[in-house]
């Protein structure tokens, strides 16, 4: 299936194997997708595997969520150390590293004597 994007045209499964793909990398579930969507989770899990046609509108709607242009969903595969992704994981890092600390020192809560 093939439609037309702002003046070219995109197979569609680009998008939907592209929104997958960067729910995953976020750490999104689809539980979390269909709440933020309004959607029932299976409805959402079947428009995510192709089974349900996916709207421009709801193509706009996922973007916003994954803070990311349409353009950039659909050449997400192309995109090499995209910066969002970087940035989320050094965040995670960060926050792991951190918590590792907290828990290695004397005063930290919740550790047994």
């Amino acid at each position: 299936m093939i439609e037309n994007h702002g003046g070219y045209f995109c197979p569609v499964n680009v998008f939907v194997e592209n929104i997958g793909k960067i729910r995953r990398s976020l750490g999104y579930t689809q539980e979390y997708m269909a709440e933020q969507l309004g959607l029932e989770t299976n409805t959402y899990s079947k428009m995510e595997r192709g089974y349900i046609a996916l709207s421009v509108e709801r193509l706009m709607d996922i973007s916003k969520i994954f803070n990311m242009s349409i353009a950039e969903i659909e050449h997400f595969s192309d995109m090499k150390n995209y910066p969002l992704f970087d940035d989320k994981m050094h965040i995670l890092i960060e926050m792991i590293q951190e918590y590792e600390r907290r828990k290695g020192s004397p005063g930290a809560k919740g550790k047994s004597h």
